[in-house]
């Protein structure tokens, strides 16, 4: 051999073989088959096309029983001539298996006859069949899906985590899920956390309605579809004090959302976690909205406020100044 720079080997490579001249005397192998033995299929398929390889050109045939060859029902579609060989020279039968049922096993038996151009006594037959199985199976169920509440935060973009939670179908709820914003074909894209029982994708947000579709698929190929729809809520302002008020011996300020207050009697110009605690007045219902403070006439009180977010006011500012002489 040469190649294309002018290289060629200077030693010779030899190839030796030899026919055997003896009779031939061993029946067909099926070597291996399209679909691997024991593989489920999806619910309600009813039939399944298949291909078994043989290692010389043969006649086969199948049925659901163990018989000899000659009462075996079902012939199969073979390639017999040598240029129908296929990369692993293999020959290849086709056929449609049929009567596959849910949620069982389904076991087929193949037999073969080689050297189809041969008289009848001088051809060689399996005594022995070839054992398929392929597993019926149920329908995959997505359980459940979400997020599908309101979702808060106080950055311009929210960790959010998709997720999916299958059962059933070929192995107990095991399967590929995918999603899509749109939910078109072509628009899916496999989960980061799949091929489990749980499927997880996080994605980063900005503020506004979401929609997302999944799509599952078992190794049978039963397949389920689902949605969710939830809010990103972007909060990044401090409460607001909506309503300041003598009760008693007591101040009371109401947030309009739930709150952590604290306050200073001297101005707006100190550290928050130095501030003086008021307490929750939970006698209007659980949410820390109501927040009160002893009352001490003649005193200004300066108060800062901070939700779940840590949103607050400015170092030097307040969110509400009282003064105990004004409030009635």
């Amino acid at each position: 051999c040469r190649d294309r720079n002018g290289n060629e080997n200077v030693a010779e490579f030899n190839v030796n073989f030899c026919v055997d001249p003896s009779p031939d005397t061993t029946p067909p192998t099926i070597v291996e088959t399209s679909i691997l033995d024991g593989s489920p299929v999806a619910f309600e398929v009813g039939e399944v096309e298949l291909e078994v390889y043989v290692n010389e050109p043969a006649e086969c045939k199948w049925s659901v029983q163990d018989k000899n060859y000659e009462d075996m029902e079902t012939e199969m579609s073979c390639s017999t001539n040598i240029y129908e060989m296929n990369a692993q020279q293999l020959y290849t039968c086709a056929t449609t298996l049929t009567g596959i049922n849910d949620r069982e096993e389904n076991t087929y038996y193949f037999r073969c006859k080689d050297n189809p151009n041969l008289p009848e006594e001088d051809r060689n037959v399996n005594v022995q069949s070839y054992s398929f199985s392929l597993f019926g199976t149920e329908p995959l169920s997505i359980l459940e899906v979400g997020p599908n509440e309101t979702i808060s935060g106080n950055t311009e973009t929210i960790a959010v985590e998709l997720y999916a939670k299958t059962d059933d179908g070929a192995n107990e709820g095991l399967a590929s899920c995918l999603f899509s914003p749109s939910g078109e074909e072509g628009s899916y894209i496999e989960m980061f956390e799949s091929n489990s029982f749980e499927h997880k994708q996080l994605l980063m947000l900005t503020e506004g309605t979401y929609n997302y579709y999944f799509r599952c698929v078992d190794a049978g190929g039963n397949s389920d579809e689902s949605s969710t729809s939830f809010v990103i809520d972007i909060d990044n302002e401090a409460p607001l004090v909506t309503r300041a008020y003598h009760d008693l011996d007591v101040l009371k300020i109401v947030t309009d959302e739930e709150a952590v207050c604290v306050y200073s009697l001297n101005s707006c110009n100190y550290v928050f976690e130095e501030g003086l605690s008021m307490s929750y007045d939970n006698r209007y219902g659980e949410e820390r909205v109501n927040h009160v403070a002893e009352w001490e006439s003649n005193t200004h009180y300066y108060i800062k406020c901070k939700d779940d977010y840590e949103n607050q006011p400015n170092p030097n500012d307040c969110n509400i100044i009282v003064s105990a002489i004004s409030v009635t």
